[in-house]
């Protein structure tokens, strides 16, 4: 299950860490990457178990860069305030190769299997690769949703991960549908240098 400390995690949230890649508008701290980056340094240092990577760096980041007005106003505000938590949701096999992705998203609904989702056993909602229409895009898909199905994995450290398979699961598209791939490169090379 989930590693992550919610009180923890509010506590992050309050001191505006949650809220470093977020708009002020939609109530961040706009400190910007790298503020952000000397915070998620310090946390693994102290190899902190929290969803600061997984929500506040890359989930804040694709939603301020690809989200619709209405999916900015609706999420960054509880990201910003450490109230919600994410997982990117890419790799379907032991690799990283997100041009081999298979899972699919038709007519709002999502199938696939996703696996070593960093967060994904204690993830509120999932940024989920996906193809849509003639293209690719990340679905947004709350997790606690009927057809979402979460195997926790014991790893070596204190992160949380899980194997998720996505049978028939409503869903929406990050920005409405596909995304240009420069897009998409730019959500994964945020969170290339986040792990870095």
């Amino acid at each position: 299950g989930s590693t992550a400390d919610p009180a923890l995690w509010s506590e992050v949230g309050a001191l505006g860490f949650c809220g470093g890649l977020v708009p002020e508008e939609h109530g961040g701290t706009a400190m910007g990457f790298r503020a952000t980056a000397l915070a998620l340094e310090a946390e693994a240092r102290t190899l902190g178990a929290s969803p600061l990577f997984q929500t506040g760096w890359i989930a804040a980041a694709a939603l301020t860069q690809a989200g619709t007005r209405e999916q900015k106003a609706r999420f960054l505000p509880k990201i910003a305030a450490g109230e919600i938590r994410f997982a990117l949701a890419v790799d379907e096999g032991a690799h990283h190769r997100p041009g081999a992705v298979q899972a699919r998203c038709e007519m709002g609904r999502l199938s696939g299997l996703k696996r070593f989702v960093v967060d994904g056993a204690g993830a509120d909602w999932l940024l989920v690769l996906a193809h849509v229409g003639g293209g690719t895009g990340f679905a947004l898909v709350d997790a606690s949703a009927q057809g979402v199905t979460r195997t926790p994995l014991s790893v070596v450290d204190s992160t949380d991960r899980a194997d998720i398979r996505f049978d028939n699961v409503p869903a929406e598209m990050l920005g409405g549908g596909a995304l240009r791939p420069a897009v998409i490169d730019g959500v994964l090379d945020v969170a290339r240098a986040g792990v870095a």
